[in-house]
């Protein structure tokens, strides 16, 4: 099933699990299964912050997700922030401090 999330990813991995990848990322293995399937991880963060991904890998082991809505809940919480930054803060001249500076031309 497709995924999504997004890669960190430092260093070199080695090891036979790698026979067995975790994820396809288009063609190319992500993460390592061992081989009596109980443990398996992959350098994909927020894999799990889907929830058909979620509810999916879940059914595999027998065990129901919870019916909680991960992604609505993040966008609702995401947007109430930015609604108190701006009504707090001034976004506007943190942005401008965060730009760098702009070169001039000596005369």
């Amino acid at each position: 099933m497709p995924v999504q999330g997004y890669e960190m990813h430092l260093g070199v991995t080695s090891g036979p699990g790698l026979a067995r990848p975790m994820l396809d990322l288009d063609g190319l293995s992500d993460g390592a299964i061992s081989a009596d399937g109980r443990v398996m991880g992959c350098y994909l963060h927020g894999l799990f912050s889907s929830d058909p991904f979620r509810h999916t890998f879940l059914a595999r082991f027998g065990t129901a997700a919870s019916t909680f809505a991960y992604e609505p809940m993040i966008e609702t919480v995401l947007d109430s922030l930015a609604d108190d930054l701006e009504q707090h803060l001034d976004v506007a001249a943190l942005l401008a401090a965060a730009r760098p500076p702009r070169l001039t031309r000596a005369a």
